[in-house]
């Protein structure tokens, strides 16, 4: 309880490596919020596939639906072989544009909290004021293993949260008691 005698914010950090399932669980996430009656707000980014190999990831506004292509996989060239994706920026500045206008919602989603944010400070930047503002009942956040410490080290200075840390994968419920 705060201060106040409020509720803390619930702080969900869903972590695992590449193709753990994630995104999926998110998904899961969202759909047992909004049959329960509940307000997401919020960020998705979901993979293209082909023949089982990612190839791109998307991104939706989880207010609007609106979807854009945000990445596509990276075509290396000489010493450049550890960038995985290539970002188009004009995609990045909409889906953050999108996240800065989130108001009071029950369930914020960010798919994914990851280098760019928590290191290159670009990204989604506005996470940052979104966490701040404690204007939501429970966050899910994907979070890379890695960086897992690096993201709570962060949000924990933005103010006052309950946290919960969610391995992937969890085997087939991948959604179970997501509702608060």
């Amino acid at each position: 309880m705060s201060g106040n005698g409020q509720s803390l914010p619930l702080v969900r950090l869903v972590t695992g490596a590449r193709g753990a399932g994630k995104t999926h669980w998110c998904e899961g996430a969202i759909a047992n919020a909004r049959a329960a009656g509940h307000e997401v707000r919020g960020l998705l980014s979901p993979g293209d596939f082909v023949a089982g190999k990612k190839i791109g990831i998307r991104v939706r506004d989880l207010h609007s639906g609106a979807e854009r292509p945000l990445a596509r996989a990276h075509a290396p060239s000489g010493a450049d072989t550890k960038r995985l994706w290539d970002f188009d920026d004009k995609i990045l500045t909409w889906a953050n544009e999108r996240l800065r206008a989130v108001s009071h919602c029950h369930t914020l989603v960010v798919d994914e909290v990851g280098p760019m944010e928590l290191l290159e400070n670009r990204g989604w930047t506005a996470i940052w004021s979104v966490l701040r503002d404690c204007d939501f009942a429970q966050a899910i956040l994907t979070v890379r293993p890695a960086l897992l410490e690096t993201c709570q080290t962060r949000i924990g200075q933005l103010g006052e949260f309950s946290w919960e840390v969610i391995s992937c994968p969890i085997g087939k419920d991948l959604s179970a008691s997501l509702t608060q």
